[in-house]
Formats: C-alpha cells, structure tokens, sequence
C-alpha cells in the first residue's frame, strides 16, 4: 500500500526505489534484485525528516530530507556455514552524511550529477557536495559552496543574461 501510493522513482542497478508518499513521507522503499515489483520490509528505510529527492550517484544512493543529506549503501556480508559453504548476502545500512542542509521541493530539480560530484541548491546557494578527499570511503562527503544568491538567476536567467550581454 505504501509504495502504491509513492509519487517519485528512481532506478538502482537492477532495482526501483519509491518515496513521496504523502502519508509515509520520511521513508524511501527499495525493490529486491531483479524483482522490481516486490519490496521487502528490510529494505524500507525511515529518515527523522520528510525524504525531498533521491539520487542515484555512483554505487550508493543519496537522501536529500529537509534538513539532512543521507546515503544507502550495500554492505555484504560473508558467512560459512558447518558443511563449509560460503553464502554472501547482500544487505542495506544507512548513515547521515550532512548535517543541517535544507532541501526545499522547489530545489529539487537543482540536484543534480555533474561527474563526479553532485549539485544542490540551497538557502540561496549553490553547493557542490563532492566525496572526501581524506577519507577512503564511497559514503564519505564534503560540501562547497560554489555561488551565493543564485535563486534569482536561477528562478528568471533572463535579465542576469541580458545585463552580460551589455557589454559584449
């Protein structure tokens, strides 16, 4: 019922992920390998926030909540059992990544994979939120800011283009 219900999709590998619904809006479902049609419940995560955008960037796959930047990654996960047969299992864990980072709906179409990093708009500014230089880990993010009071160019380019033209 509520993935029924989800307004946004994403793709992951060979997976579907939903969120937006509007009655569990802090929580992103996440389909089985190979069987988009089916969601397990380990693999519904709940944020402490309304879940804005979800985007895929490389292996891992980043929350954007109201207030919060998050990441879901895979983790697997060895076991032998007593005949000796190795099984791997592949699981999800998530971590907070960001602290304190707005994302309204009307930037949401701001975020956005540019190579090797990630774009977001917020508060009136343009971030670029990168992986960290210093730690060697995929889950691992730095932010920079890239542009200050950019809504109105962004919201109405056309006279911010006109006046540069001026000159030319």
């Amino acid at each position: 019922y509520s993935v029924q219900y989800g307004r946004y999709l994403a793709s992951y590998q060979d997976r579907i992920i939903v969120y937006g619904n509007r009655q569990y809006k802090n929580t992103v479902f996440i389909s089985e390998e190979g069987t988009p049609y089916y969601f397990a419940l380990n693999n519904a995560f709940e944020f402490d926030h309304e879940v804005i955008h979800v985007q895929v960037f490389k292996n891992i796959i980043m929350v954007f909540t109201i207030n919060d930047i998050w990441v879901i990654y895979q983790v697997e996960e060895t076991s032998v059992d007593e005949f000796g047969v190795q099984t791997i299992t592949i699981s999800f864990r998530y971590k907070k990544i960001l602290y304190n980072i707005s994302c309204e709906e009307k930037n949401k179409t701001s975020i956005k994979n540019l190579t090797r990093y990630v774009t977001l708009i917020s508060n009136n500014v343009l971030y670029l939120v990168k992986p960290s230089n210093y730690i060697n880990d995929e889950t691992e993010f730095t932010l920079t800011i890239l542009s200050q009071n950019v809504d109105a160019i962004v919201r109405n380019p056309l006279p911010f283009i006109n006046e540069r033209l001026k000159y030319h």
